[in-house]
């Protein structure tokens, strides 16, 4: 028989570096690095995703993008949005600064989604509002439920 030592705070201290990882990915940096594309680093853009009966919404949060910057893509059922976020524009201060804080994404961005075949991508509308991409995609009509009438047999 194996005697094992218990240990109170053990767990507290597992919970407690599991909130700062949650704390640091949300805060620290929330620029999320999804890959590399020739050396250079991809971020993932943060999204909202929700589902009504009559279609689907998703929000992608875009600040400093033009709209002409955003490029939409459907293909084999994966929505893709990619694009580039600006760099800040460097001042003449910046030559000799020394950084103390740097939590402006800029770069590539890309997002893949893969959609349930209930939708229909061509009829999809984007609309770009405040640094807001919203882009709108109606249920297809097959997806869509439909009543059935009941009839009385004929009688013979």
């Amino acid at each position: 028989m194996t005697l094992n030592r218990w240990a109170p705070y053990a767990e507290m201290v597992t919970l407690r570096g599991a909130m700062n990882r949650i704390m640091e990915d949300a805060f620290v940096r929330p620029g999320r690095v999804a890959g590399t594309t020739n050396g250079s680093s991809v971020r993932q853009v943060p999204m909202d995703i929700y589902e009504t009966p009559q279609e689907l919404v998703i929000r992608a949060a875009l600040p400093g993008v033009a709209p002409d910057q955003v490029q939409i893509s459907f293909e084999q059922g994966t929505l893709t949005v990619r694009g580039s976020l600006p760099a800040p524009a460097a001042g003449e201060d910046q030559a000799e600064a020394t950084w103390r804080l740097r939590e402006l994404a800029s770069g590539e961005f890309i997002r893949s989604l893969r959609l349930p075949d209930t939708f229909d991508p061509d009829k999809a509308d984007a609309t770009f509002e405040n640094g807001v991409l919203t882009l709108r995609m109606p249920r297809s009509e097959a997806a869509k439920p439909r009543q059935i009438q009941v009839r009385a047999a004929a009688s013979k």
